[in-house]
């Protein structure tokens, strides 16, 4: 049977918008890929580097997440901005300090309480390190506020000093920022003191030594005993393992070893 030409032309045309429409449709079924902006993927994706490779951290993975090439007026405006949270990194930390550190870890085998745990750190190193040249180190104890497990808050307040890490002003020196965890806020060892109202012996072995203490009132001779945890067990304890680590991978001055921080 022989269509009319008339036909074919509609028939043509409704057969283009059915197409167009299926393709519309389909396009509206298909989900569209979801970006995962959590804290803790920034974080990850901020450090291209790791604690195997030895190489400095690269810039963050995630376009507009920091700038490596600031000039020296824009490091002095971040230097001088009070710590404050950023969407970037998902906390107070700066975004352009994070490509500035390496993302480390030891297998701590000290003490018992982190006995063969990976604990990391981060560690900033200088630009150019000369054959046969040795560079100071400083151990920076964060505050309180900082502690964590994320290898990450440890480095709030640290962009008060930028212009020493990157730019023309940069200088030369390892700055190692370890982290200590939530549950163990301070970083020397969680001991307590007793007072037991009898004197202690001259020649006792015990823990503790006699002291004159007011007790109810009046005068009394008492042992004070110390117990808690040793050294080993502690954030400083790790920490203090992290330094030798350091020292024997890069060439640190053993006579320029500091310690700073803040509380």
């Amino acid at each position: 049977m022989k269509l009319p030409l008339w036909f074919a032309c509609v028939f043509f045309v409704l057969a283009a918008a059915f197409a167009q429409v299926d393709h519309r449709f389909h396009q509206t079924l298909t989900p569209a890929p979801v970006a995962d902006l959590s804290p803790e993927k920034n974080a990850a994706d901020s450090v291209a580097g790791n604690a195997d490779d030895g190489k400095t951290a690269e810039a963050p993975a995630r376009k507009g997440l920091a700038r490596t090439d600031l000039t020296l007026e824009e490091l002095e405006a971040i230097a001088v901005e009070p710590a404050k949270h950023h969407e970037a990194t998902g906390s107070r930390v700066v975004p352009e300090m994070i490509p500035l550190f390496l993302d480390k870890k030891i297998t701590y085998t000290g003490g018992t309480k982190y006995k063969n745990a990976t604990i990391k750190y981060r560690l900033h190193t200088p630009k150019n390190m000369e054959p046969d040249k040795k560079y100071p180190l400083i151990l920076w104890l964060h505050g309180v506020g900082e502690c964590g497990n994320d290898n990450l808050a440890q480095l709030i307040h640290l962009h008060h000093v930028i212009t020493y890490l990157t730019g023309p002003k940069q200088q030369d020196f390892f700055l190692l920022v370890p982290q200590a965890p939530s549950n163990h806020s301070a970083w020397e060892p969680h001991r307590s003191i007793s007072y037991i109202s009898e004197a202690v012996p001259a020649n006792s072995e015990e823990i503790g030594r006699s002291i004159g203490r007011m007790i109810g009132g009046r005068s009394a001779t008492v042992r004070e005993v110390v117990t808690g945890e040793a050294l080993e067990d502690s954030p400083l304890g790790f920490s203090f393992a992290m330094v030798d680590a350091v020292m024997k991978e890069y060439p640190v001055d053993p006579d320029r070893v500091t310690v700073s921080g803040l509380s």
